[in-house]
C-alpha cells in the first residue's frame, strides 16, 4: 500500500489525494474501531463491516498494542482501511485511551457520517452467538415475508 502524499508525482496529479480507486471521502460512512492487542476479533469485525450493504471506510486506531499485535493489525491496511497508532506514556483514566482514539477518529473522518464501534462486543463467544442468532432470526423473518423486500 502506498500512502499519500505520493512521491515523484507532479502537482497537477494531486499527490495528496493518494492512489486509492475510491477515495476516503467518497464513501458514505466511516467506521472507527479503537483496539488494543485484539487482532483476532478486530479482523472479524472488519470482515463484518465489509459485508455491509453500504461499505464503510474503516479507521482502526490502535491504543498501544504490543509490537507483535501491531504488526498483525497493520497487515489489515488496504484501500478501504487505514491504521493509526496512539503511543502514550500514560493516562489519568483507563477510558482515556478509547476517548483519545475517538477524538483522533473524528479528526480523521472524511465522510459525512461516522460509525463508532468497538470490537469488544466480539470478545465474548456467548454474546457473539446471541448476535449471530439474532441476525439469523431476522434474516429468516425477511425471507418468510416477501413484502418486506423493497
Amino acid at each position: 500500500m502506498q500512502f499519500a502524499p505520493i512521491r515523484n508525482m507532479i502537482i497537477e496529479e494531486k499527490p495528496w489525494e493518494g492512489i486509492c480507486k475510491i477515495k476516503p471521502w467518497e464513501y458514505q460512512v466511516t467506521a472507527v474501531i479503537p483496539v488494543l492487542d485484539t487482532y483476532e476479533s478486530l479482523s472479524l469485525c472488519v470482515e463484518l463491516l465489509r459485508l455491509q450493504t453500504v461499505k464503510p471506510y474503516i479507521i482502526v486506531v490502535d491504543t498501544g498494542s504490543t509490537k507483535e499485535n501491531i504488526e498483525k493489525i497493520n497487515n489489515l491496511i488496504d484501500e478501504d482501511l487505514e491504521v493509526h497508532s496512539i503511543k502514550l506514556n500514560g493516562v489519568e483514566h483507563p477510558s482515556d485511551f478509547v476517548a483519545m482514539a475517538m477524538d483522533l477518529a473524528q479528526s480523521l473522518c472524511r465522510t459525512k457520517y461516522l460509525f463508532a464501534t468497538r470490537r469488544c462486543f466480539l470478545d465474548e463467544a456467548k454474546l457473539f452467538g446471541i448476535f449471530v442468532g439474532h441476525l439469523w432470526r431476522s434474516f429468516r423473518r425477511l425471507l418468510q415475508v416477501s413484502s418486506c423486500w423493497i
